[in-house]
């Protein structure tokens, strides 16, 4: 098949893993690009980072206070 699509069977074999694992194509069939794949990952990194700098800014503000 592989060769009947022009294709190296490495290529088709890794394109069947990901179609099983659901990746990495985005709503219906269309491929997303490298930059789409990465959103949600940048997401959630944004998410934690945010998370992290509210824990940090709270402890700053409660030192504070004590040192007065």
């Amino acid at each position: 098949m592989a060769k009947e699509w022009g294709l190296v069977e490495q290529t088709l074999r890794h394109g069947g893993k990901a179609a099983a694992k659901g990746a990495p194509n985005g709503v219906g069939n269309r491929r997303m690009t490298p930059e789409e794949r990465k959103l949600p990952r940048l997401q959630a990194e944004g998410g934690r980072l945010k998370r992290a700098l509210e824990i940090v800014m709270k402890a700053a503000a409660s030192f504070t206070k004590d040192a007065w």
